[in-house]
């Protein structure tokens, strides 16, 4: 799948910030790459950019280093914790960034599909008619199906399966082989642990496991 570029993105190739160096940040940063779509890429990170030691691209400790007044920047927040995410989405919009959505070319998407901005698709498979929301991760091997939903700064880990018409709220995670059985819908604020199997609506938010899935903590972690 082919996102429409922005009309400032046909007349020249805009850098990409990757705001966040760690784990998920370098793969992200990895994937911009292997496209494309950026005259630049370089990752933020106040604190990873002192052992940086990826050689492909660079790690500042502040976008001014590197973003000059004559050149179009735009960002993608890329760190795993979902409220961290939320938080850089909306610093770096203030700032006056536009966001840029990342698809790894491995990737299997719906020319139907909708991408929210700064969401992240990496070498997983986005179905027809499903709507991915604002800074959402589909993780390597992820699978959002059919009709699906995906609410904002939702997280599905590698392997995890969201059937057909289901729905995922915002701030929500779907641990590595997780599944979540077709036209079940999740409230905001889930977290659903590795492996585990939902087989019906999760109507409150908390942690949830096994097979099928169950409470076994209520949840902390809010988004605004």
């Amino acid at each position: 799948m082919k996102l429409p570029l922005p009309m400032f993105w046909k007349k020249k190739k805009p850098s990409l910030l990757v705001v966040g160096g760690g784990g998920h940040g370098r793969v992200v940063l990895e994937a911009a790459l292997l496209n494309d779509h950026f005259a630049r890429v370089v990752a933020v990170d106040p604190e990873e950019h002192k052992s940086w030691s990826l050689q492909i691209a660079r790690c500042v400790e502040d976008e001014k280093e590197v973003v000059r007044d004559n050149e179009t920047w735009v960002f993608v927040p890329a760190v795993g914790n979902a409220i961290l995410r939320q938080k850089l989405f909306n610093a770096y919009l203030a700032k006056g960034f536009a966001p840029a959505s990342i698809i790894h070319p491995a990737s299997t998407i719906s020319p139907s599909a909708r991408l929210g901005r700064g969401a992240v698709v990496l070498a997983g498979i986005v179905g027809v008619q499903a709507t991915i929301g604002d800074g959402v991760i589909v993780n390597n091997g992820a699978i959002v199906e059919h009709d699906c939903v995906v609410g904002d700064f939702s997280h599905l880990a590698p392997g995890a399966v969201l059937a057909g018409g289901s729905s995922l709220g915002s701030g929500c995670f779907l641990g590595a082989n997780s599944s979540v059985r077709h036209a079940t819908a999740i409230v905001r604020n889930v977290t659903v642990g590795h492996g585990a199997v939902v087989t019906r609506d999760i109507t409150a938010p908390g942690v949830y496991v096994g097979n099928p899935a169950k409470l076994m903590s209520d949840s902390k972690k809010v988004l605004e």
